[in-house]
């Protein structure tokens, strides 16, 4: 085992009709699992790497969460503290009076 979730880069050689994913992945391996049965004997390129502490994981809708490096699972945010604000209340207002004279 790589004692790590493993960040797998996999390139077919042909065209994997239908689409291909990664499943039953773990630290100890994991499956290429096509959308279609092929007509020919398909062959896949790929290489693992283990995960290292504070990477990310990047998802298709331009959002991005931190992972757990041992598990895969996202790292829930914690929320950003709410800010209160206090009003100044030592302010002073100094208003004027305007008179306007208007001749008929």
């Amino acid at each position: 085992t790589m004692s790590a979730f493993p960040i797998i880069q996999a390139t077919p050689y042909g065209e994997a009709k239908g689409g291909y994913w990664f499943s039953d992945v773990s630290d100890s391996g994991f499956t290429i699992t096509l959308a279609n049965a092929p007509t020919f004997d398909l062959l896949f390129a790929w290489t693992v790497q283990p995960s290292t502490s504070g990477a990310n994981i990047y998802f298709s809708d331009n959002t991005s969460a931190s992972y757990d490096p041992l598990t895969g699972n996202t790292v829930p945010v914690a929320p950003a503290p709410a800010v209160t604000s206090t009003p100044d209340v030592s302010a002073t207002t100094t208003t004027s009076d305007t008179t306007t004279t208007t001749t008929p």
